[in-house]
């Protein structure tokens, strides 16, 4: 799988735009997370 593979710097990416609001982890897991772009989501979801 390729996630086993991730350059530590795009850990560190990921992490940064986790904390700045871009990227929003979706399934509250340790490992093999799903990160999705909150825009995105946020556009689709019905208020």
């Amino acid at each position: 799988m390729w996630a086993q593979a991730i350059n530590p710097n795009t850990i560190a990416l990921i992490d940064r735009f986790v904390k700045l609001g871009i990227l929003k982890e979706t399934t509250g897991r340790k490992r093999n997370k799903i990160f999705a772009y909150s825009r995105y989501i946020d556009t689709l979801t019905v208020k």
